[in-house]
């Protein structure tokens, strides 16, 4: 019952800490494995742009 709880508390803390962008590399993660048929473990996130309207 202990490793239950424990599971449950470690997973829900890990679900709030994500970071927005989280959700995004995964998608992008899957997509690039099906184009390139290649295992990646891991990526590395290097922030966001904001563009101007002209741009």
């Amino acid at each position: 019952m202990k490793c239950l709880i424990a599971l449950f508390i470690t997973s829900t803390v890990s679900l709030e800490a994500a970071p927005e962008y989280a959700k995004w590399g995964t998608v992008v993660v899957k997509e690039t494995q099906k184009r390139y048929k290649a295992d990646i473990i891991d990526y590395k996130h290097i922030g966001r742009t904001e563009l101007t309207p002209k741009k």
